[in-house]
């Protein structure tokens, strides 16, 4: 029997919808859906080039028969757009190409594969009466993916192989998932597909503006949480619920420190990250997590539905926060019915045994918001990992570990510590040494149960986030080939280190990773009865803000 893939993190609609949107296409109801996908640089698709093909869209995972996606909804952040550094590269004449575009302009098209009208909306020009706002673009990629769901489609993909190119022709459809019933109708379908809907970043809900005058009140923003839960009073409801959300991102979202995440070329000449970041958590921060995990801010139930929190992207310092002042203290309460979770979506290990290491180092980093230290550096290293605080240390696995929670393993070159012009193997060895020493941490700090660490690994890919792949593994394609090659390379691990594995053969673990560790956790995890008693309208509303 074939395998089937679930991925905990990625954007499988974003390559079509940003190419789609603020185009005339986007008045065309048949032409703007998830399933007019823009074709594919395939020669870029091969080499596992950062930009010019699509990673995950629907026909590449119906290919591969990846059934379970955790689809990240993700309004751009105005943080790549509205530096001061960049206004300056607009307004001045020597990089104007024309009358019209600068030329860094149409560098920012090209990598994100948008249109140049696009770029100019998030730069703050206004497009049919509307102006960038994250809530409304949320809304807007809410409803492109239900456009497209429980429609049965024929797509054709392009892939290679041995140098050949072929052109597959697939059939199925997508079913956004508002219960585990309609998770389970997909997976057992032949050839469906189930959605469930997580959000990148609390920016999206209309906080962490460049201006932050521009953000939304503290009410408006629980008020829009609960529009997301099914719950509002006041707001149209979703009709399907968020499952988590990765709490940070890339830039201040004005509720917790962000992780440094950035290249050190894009960070000196272009995107600066530092306002908040290595911060904490702050009261507002506390706050709103609790409102997510339907958690008041003395840990007690409050009855609302419950959104988990995703550890990516947040600072060492906010992660140890969460862990110190949710997590745990939440987990210990005597009659606890179901302990908070810990996800980390898309990661890669740091090397580094606690957060406070992290904490520390991160101390050293930043002077006048700009790289100062050389442990900020693009090289900077740990035992062969890659060593910046946005990865996991043992900390965090551990409490993923206790917590019953799940790590993805981010398909990313430079957060699987692989490094192109080096004699790092950009195969399934940066894979491997990963896994590994997850698996150990466990075993080395004593935890109960540590054979459980295998139900705790996945794919979390991060495709179609700007990411620049493994080569052998570019696309969801490619799943079938990463599962062959993971479990060789695990048989040579049993044989090397067989006190991690217990009574479990390779073929099992692969399995976990691949697919059922995801379901297991969203089949524990995923309530029931959402949307029953107020149905959401799908489109955008301007009374939503």
């Amino acid at each position: 029997m074939k395998k089937i893939f679930a991925d905990l993190h990625c954007h499988p609609a974003a390559w079509t919808f940003n190419y789609l949107r603020n185009t005339e296409s986007e008045k065309d109801p048949e032409l703007f859906t998830p399933w007019s996908i823009p074709a594919s640089n395939i020669k870029r698709q091969e080499k596992g080039i950062r930009t010019g093909y699509s990673q995950s869209d629907f026909a590449k995972l119906l290919t591969s028969r990846t059934k379970l996606v955790f689809a990240s909804l993700y309004p751009i952040e105005k943080g790549f757009f509205r530096d001061k550094f960049l206004r300056s590269l607009r307004s001045g004449k020597n990089f104007r190409t024309g009358n019209k575009h600068t030329l860094f302009d149409i560098l920012q098209s090209k990598v994100m594969n948008v249109s140049h009208e696009r770029t100019e909306y998030f730069q703050g020009k206004e497009i049919d009466g509307f102006t960038y706002d994250y809530w409304d673009e949320l809304q807007r990629e809410y409803a492109f993916y239900l456009s497209g769901a429980d429609q049965l489609n024929s797509v054709s993909v392009l892939a290679n192989q041995n140098k050949q190119t072929y052109q597959y022709e697939t059939q199925g459809y997508y079913k956004v998932a508002q219960s585990l019933a309609d998770v389970n109708e997909a997976v057992n379908s032949p050839n469906g597909i189930s959605i469930v809907l997580t959000i990148e970043g609390m920016h999206a809900l209309g906080i962490g503006n460049p201006v932050q005058s521009e953000d939304v009140s503290v009410q408006v923003l629980k008020e829009r949480i609960a529009a997301l839960k099914g719950e509002s009073k006041t707001l149209r409801n979703w009709q399907h619920p968020i499952f988590f959300i990765t709490f940070a991102h890339h830039f201040y979202n004005t509720l917790c420190g962000h992780a440094h995440s950035f290249p050190n070329l894009g960070e000196k000449c272009f995107l600066n990250q530092s306002v908040g970041i290595d911060t904490g958590f702050n009261d507002k921060g506390r706050a709103i997590a609790c409102e997510l995990l339907g958690i008041d801010t003395s840990l007690n139930d409050t009855g609302s539905r419950r959104i988990l929190l995703d550890v990516k992207h947040m600072s060492p310092q906010a992660r140890k926060d969460y862990y110190n002042q949710i997590v745990i203290p939440y987990n210990n309460k005597p009659g606890v019915k179901k302990k908070i979770p810990v996800i980390a979506s898309h990661i890669g290990y740091s090397g580094a045994q606690n957060l406070q290491q992290l904490i520390d180092e991160s101390n050293l980093e930043y002077q006048k918001g700009f790289l100062s230290k050389k442990n900020r550096a693009d090289n900077f290293e740990r035992d062969d990992f890659y060593a910046w605080g946005i990865n996991v240390c043992d900390e965090d696995i551990e409490i993923a570990h206790t917590t019953g929670g799940l790590l993805g393993l981010a398909f990313d070159q430079r957060i699987l510590g692989v490094r192109a012009k080096e004699r790092r193997e950009n195969n399934i060895s940066a894979f491997l040494r990963t896994i590994e020493r997850i698996a150990l941490v466990p075993f080395k700090s004593d935890l109960d149960n540590p054979f459980n660490i295998w139900n705790t690994i996945t794919i979390g890919t991060d495709f179609e986030g700007y990411i620049n792949p493994l080569d052998p593994y570019s696309t969801s394609l490619d799943f079938p080939d990463f599962s062959t090659d993971l479990t060789q390379a695990l048989g040579k691990l049993k044989k090397q280190n067989k006190f991690l594995f217990g009574d479990l053969e390779p073929e099992e673990i692969v399995d976990k990773i691949c697919f059922s560790n995801a379901y297991n956790f969203l089949t524990k995890h995923f309530e029931f009865g959402f949307g029953n008693s107020q149905k959401a309208t799908t489109g955008t509303d301007s009374m939503v803000s």
